[in-house]
Formats: structure tokens, C-alpha cells, sequence
């Protein structure tokens, strides 16, 4: 079966990054519903990484924590297909957190809906 609270995948570097966006796990676990949230990705490889430019939406955390799947779930999910991977984030306290990598879009019967998954942060060992 399918593990969604571990849909990702990393690679190891030496290269350093100065960068004024953080990681946070315990925020990733601890978003409250209607939290918004700054998503980006190469949706239906619009953007692509040849032109270096990713694709800017935003979406609300729908539900306060994780899912019982382990995941963030998300509502007005404005990502499509191929944005998988990308980064999420928010503005707390006047700084950018990154909070989640995007995961999924729920879809059921063919009809694409607004609602998403999100893996957290701080899945990420």
C-alpha cells in the first residue's frame, strides 16, 4: 500500500545554500485550519525547469494538524498535476517557513477537486 506520509525523496550534497527561507518541523505538524499556505511547482510542466520558473498558488490548510494518513491536508487547491515535489510554505511572523512538500490531488470519478495532500516536514528524517 501506498505510504502518503512518505511520498518523498532527497539527495544528499555538499553544496551549501544561504537562504532566508527555514524548515519547520513542529510547525509542519501544527498548522490550524484556514492557515494559508504559498505553494510552488511546475504544473502540467508549464514553467519547466528549462525556463527556471515555477508556477505560484496558494491553498488553505483544511484541517488543524495531520490526517490520519500523516499528511497536511489542504482545500482550494489551486496546483494541478506535475506540481508534485514542489515546496509549501507560510509567512510566520514575518518570516517564510517551509512547512511541507506537495503530495497529492484528489480526484474521484474524474472530476478533479479542490482539495490536496501535502507531506510535512517534518516527515522528513
Amino acid at each position: 500500500s501506498h505510504d502518503l506520509k512518505s511520498d518523498w525523496a532527497y539527495i544528499k550534497t555538499d553544496r551549501i545554500s544561504i537562504s532566508r527561507i527555514s524548515l519547520d518541523k513542529k510547525l509542519s505538524t501544527n498548522l490550524k485550519a484556514g492557515e494559508k499556505l504559498y505553494i510552488f511547482g511546475y504544473s502540467l510542466a508549464l514553467g519547466g525547469p528549462g525556463e527556471a520558473k515555477p508556477l505560484f498558488s496558494e491553498s488553505k490548510v483544511a484541517q488543524s494538524g495531520v490526517s490520519s494518513s500523516g499528511i497536511i491536508t489542504i482545500t482550494d487547491r489551486n496546483y494541478e498535476p506535475g506540481s508534485s515535489g514542489g515546496p509549501v510554505f507560510v509567512i510566520n511572523n514575518d518570516s517564510i517557513k517551509c512547512v511541507g512538500i506537495i503530495s497529492l490531488s484528489m480526484f474521484y470519478g474524474g472530476d478533479n477537486t479542490s482539495i490536496g495532500g501535502i507531506v510535512p516536514i517534518d516527515n522528513i528524517k
